[in-house]
């Protein structure tokens, strides 16, 4: 069962606010593994007597012709494929190809304080307070007003998702200003104390990683337009260097045909060395228009530099405006739940609708809240003492 707590919510020092929001990675595990009462369709190309539709057994376990008992725990559908091809290969001597889709879901169960107590076909992503629906909703009581029970919890759910979202918002914007600055780490100017610090912690972590991820990536674009500047500028000065060797032989061909032409019988020669200083022109201007080509290629390569700093810095720009947006709204939407849960906490019992979890009838689940996302076979119990005024009017009775 949930604990009971009374008293403002907005006093954080006095109070331990447990996330339980379900990550989509999660609920996509939990719609994958297999559960007693499941039932999956296993096809077995080309081979119909092994196709078929079989019921998960205990354990979870299948049972399957040619290979027996197969273990479930800890498996998916795609791992399941694998290793059914792999066994019945290993027994017929031939490749196999094999597929396990989910037929039907073992039910979920919901007992206790709702109006229709029951078995339920289960749905991907279903959470406790969807399943207190499918129920058909809080039991009525005496004394209780189960629209302002509906509200509480919905109010306590938008609460915990503003919070979790504002906490997201926080390490973001923390990223974004050490990206910003330059720096190698992801710290808070002040402690975030709205979540539990080994959820702010792990946002943290992961904003961390998300930095170093994009200053590596920075790196190696600004590695790159770094290499060409630097084989541009040495191709710059090969070319200079060829050009000056170049312009030396033609102005020693030239001073050579100059001398001689004044001798006679040497005007055939004197023509010669002309015709080569000519050639000689003509490559001078093949080098120098190479020259030129990577001048720009490598100005090119500098303003690419500039530019990708100005666009990294526009871009942390827009999202920390973003993010700082982020943290007004869900501040007021946070603020706005808390007001309600705390009017209503002192004259209905807001913490009275509590839940106990099953999971596939074996394992309690701890920290259930309203938005604790189910998993196929789970048992619910909900529970809903009285608010403190009816259970105060009570024990007086007694």
């Amino acid at each position: 069962m949930m604990g009971s707590r009374r008293g403002p919510l907005g006093v954080c020092g006095a109070v331990v606010i447990c996330l339980a929001l379900a990550t989509a990675a999660h609920a996509q595990e939990a719609a994958d593994s297999f559960a007693d009462g499941d039932v999956v369709k296993i096809t077995a190309f080309g081979r119909d007597d092994l196709t078929g539709q079989y019921s998960v057994q205990p354990g979870p376990l299948l049972s399957l012709p040619l290979i027996g008992t197969v273990p479930l725990a800890n498996r998916n559908p795609r791992q399941l494929e694998t290793e059914l091809a792999t066994a019945w290969e290993n027994r017929l001597g031939t490749p196999m190809s094999v597929t396990v889709e989910f037929t039907q879901r073992a039910p979920f169960y919901v007992i206790g304080a709702v109006n229709t107590p029951g078995a339920y076909p289960y749905r991907s992503g279903l959470t406790v307070l969807q399943a207190v629906a499918v129920g058909g909703g809080i039991l009525k009581q005496a004394g209780l007003s189960d629209n302002l029970r509906v509200d509480l919890i919905r109010e306590r759910e938008r609460r915990t998702q503003a919070l979790e979202k504002l906490a997201e918002a926080v390490a973001r914007r923390a990223r974004l200003i050490a990206e910003r600055d330059g720096k190698s780490d992801v710290t808070l100017d002040a402690p975030f104390s709205l979540v539990p610090k080994e959820r702010m912690d792990a946002l943290l972590a992961a904003e961390a990683k998300l930095l170093d991820i994009r200053a590596k990536q920075a790196s190696i674009k600004e590695g790159l337009l770094s290499d060409q500047i630097r084989l541009g500028e040495a191709e710059i000065a090969s070319y200079q260097q060829q050009f000056s060797q170049l312009k030396g032989q033609q102005d020693d061909l030239t001073r050579e045909a100059n001398r001689i032409k004044r001798i006679p019988g040497q005007q055939v020669r004197a023509f010669e060395l002309d015709q080569r200083a000519t050639m000689i022109e003509t490559t001078k201007s093949s080098v120098a228009a190479s020259i030129a080509r990577a001048k720009i290629d490598v100005e090119t390569a500098r303003n690419g530099i500039a530019d990708l700093h100005e666009a990294t810095s526009r871009e942390i720009t827009e999202a920390l405006l973003e993010t700082e947006q982020a943290i007004r709204e869900n501040e007021v939407i946070e603020a706005a739940a808390r007001d309600v849960i705390e009017a209503a906490g002192g004259n209905a019992g807001s913490d009275a609708l509590s839940f106990h979890l099953i999971r596939a009838g074996k394992q309690d689940v701890a920290d259930v809240q309203s938005t604790t996302v189910l998993e196929p076979g789970d048992l619910l119990e909900v529970s809903m003492a009285p608010p403190p005024a009816v259970a105060q009017a009570a024990s007086a009775q007694k």
